[in-house]
């Protein structure tokens, strides 16, 4: 199934060099390879941010988009937040890590069934799943830590959405693959393999076409990125979350109190509107 991807040209590096720039000239310090280590909170209010080299950062409100998990249990001190809080955080479901691999291709990938008339736009963005209860099917023995031989991919050709991410001819195709378990580092290549071994089934041109692959399992994302279990949602994305938003309004109640603020993925907009 192919879906329109909104994209941006550039990346989101572009966010940083233009907006950026116009924040600075209002006076607004953008500070990048500074990793937080810590929010320090004084007479129960946070005051600033310490940076893993130490340095303080102090602010009139702290503004985290890191995951509810990395800021309130890893960021925050456990003295500052009531307990009922920290195990509802806790129990933020983290079962749908996910797993990545990014492909250099010297050719487009050419999906069956893609109208000869797409547009390069409606080109970028295929879901390869084949019925529900294949989805379901896979997703059990995800859970049980294993790695299905038939995955839920959705690829993406980003170079068709942006045309500076690659040389003419060239291509450059990211693949997502969701509910990962955590520790499967040994099993990189596997996975790399059974992910191009699915887009072959629906786009066998690119047998021949990959130039180079990475392949990052959730423990890189977390590694990388500070992605607590490598969930990119900043945890399960579930019906009871969605439209049920009492159990977090703590998150609400306790950022005023704090004047430290979430704006991660998970936080939906009910709760902090």
């Amino acid at each position: 199934m192919a879906r329109l991807l909104r994209t941006r040209n550039g990346g989101h590096g572009i966010d940083h060099s233009g907006a950026g720039c116009r924040r600075t000239q209002r006076g607004v310090e953008i500070r990048t390879s500074s990793p937080v280590a810590q929010i320090e909170v004084r007479n129960g209010r946070a005051r600033s941010v310490v940076l893993e080299d130490g340095t303080e950062v102090r602010g009139r409100m702290i503004l985290s988009n890191a995951d509810p998990n990395r800021t309130f249990l890893k960021m925050l001190p456990s003295s500052d937040l009531p307990e009922d809080f920290r195990n509802a955080v806790r129990g933020i479901k983290m079962q749908g890590p996910c797993a990545k691999v990014n492909m250099v291709l010297d050719q487009e990938p050419r999906f069956t069934g893609t109208s000869p008339r797409a547009t390069p736009l409606e080109r970028t963005f295929y879901t390869l799943v084949p019925s529900l209860e294949f989805a379901e099917r896979r997703y059990d023995i995800a859970k049980f830590g294993g790695i299905p031989e038939q995955l839920w991919v959705d690829c993406v050709v980003s170079s068709n959405a942006d045309d500076s991410l690659a040389p003419p001819g060239k291509h450059i195709s990211p693949a997502l693959c969701n509910r990962f378990p955590t520790t499967w580092d040994d099993k990189r290549e596997l996975l790399g393999d059974r992910v191009v071994k699915k887009i072959l089934e629906y786009a066998p041109n690119v047998a021949g076409a990959v130039v180079a692959r990475q392949v990052l399992t959730p423990l890189d994302l977390e590694r990388t990125y500070g992605v607590t279990e490598g969930n990119i949602f900043h945890g399960d994305l579930r019906l009871e979350r969605l439209f049920l938003c009492v159990r977090y309004q703590a998150v609400r109640s306790t950022a005023l109190r704090l004047t430290a603020y979430i704006c991660a993925g998970l936080v939906h907009i009910r709760v902090v509107a």
